[in-house]
């Protein structure tokens, strides 16, 4: 039984970490990007996922087929800094809206669209 309540506690913890952030909404719209496809990353704040997606990105750098954005759904001024020096836009938001009906709040996230700016992909990461 006791077992059974430590692993309860721990993975409430774990997944409260990955839960909503500051819910306001901001009004965001997709850049225009000409006819490139564009991925979206979001990132929280003191989560291991999302430490680890940053370091993958920073280690290779943006990709030449895709327009790519980092969100970050918390100040990070360090890990902001460290994804724009590799060359990544990084943008701050409390949530980022992706279409008329799915808003992010939690992170890692990742999104993809289309060259006509359609979602064609979203998915906890």
């Amino acid at each position: 039984m006791g077992w059974f309540v430590s692993t309860s506690l721990l993975g409430a913890y774990l997944v409260g970490q990955h839960g909503p952030t500051d819910t306001a909404s901001a009004e965001l719209k997709l850049a225009s990007v000409g006819q490139a496809h564009t991925a979206w990353y979001v990132l929280g704040s003191d989560c291991g996922i999302s430490d680890a997606v940053a370091d993958r990105l920073i280690a290779r750098g943006p990709a030449a087929h895709l327009a790519e954005t980092v969100w970050l759904l918390a100040d990070e001024p360090r890990l902001k800094d460290r994804l724009r020096a590799a060359g990544f836009t990084v943008e701050r938001a409390d949530a980022v809206p992706l279409d008329g009906l799915t808003t992010v709040r939690r992170a890692p996230w990742l999104a993809l669209f289309n060259a006509e700016h359609h979602l064609t992909y979203s998915h906890a990461l």
